[in-house]
């Protein structure tokens, strides 16, 4: 006799019991990995990051004059190293901006260059 077409078609048992395993596993791992993402927001909402913050970082690493850099301080105002006018019959100087002691704040310094340098879009560059 033909079957109906309307009769439910049951997987084995032993196959049954096998899916439903595996859908249990990746319940848990999804769990498990949504946990870990709401712990790791709270963790830093609440200031506990174990990464360390610095509060004022200088992209040229310091007072180096051969390098242009912005120093970016706890406010996030960024201040890029520029040459400056002092005078009208001196050279430019560079206006080279960095960390102040490590604290959050940038501060500048208006420097000339070694002899032999000129200040050029905000870095000493060797003259030709």
């Amino acid at each position: 006799m033909p079957k109906i077409l309307s009769e439910k078609i049951k997987a084995p048992k032993k196959y049954r019991i096998v899916f439903a395993i595996l859908a249990l596993i990746i319940i848990i791992i999804f769990t498990v990995l949504a946990g870990a993402v709401v712990y790791y927001k709270t963790f830093n909402m609440f200031g506990l990051s174990q990464i360390p913050i610095t509060n004022c970082t200088d992209t040229d690493g310091g007072n180096l004059q051969e390098l242009f850099g912005t120093c970016t301080d706890s406010a996030r105002q960024a201040h890029s190293d520029t040459c400056v006018f002092t005078g009208l019959q001196a050279e430019l100087k560079l206006q080279e901006w960095s960390c102040k002691n490590n604290t959050d704040a940038c501060t500048s310094e208006i420097k000339p260059c070694q002899l032999g340098f000129v200040c050029s879009s905000g870095q000493c560059i060797k003259s030709s």
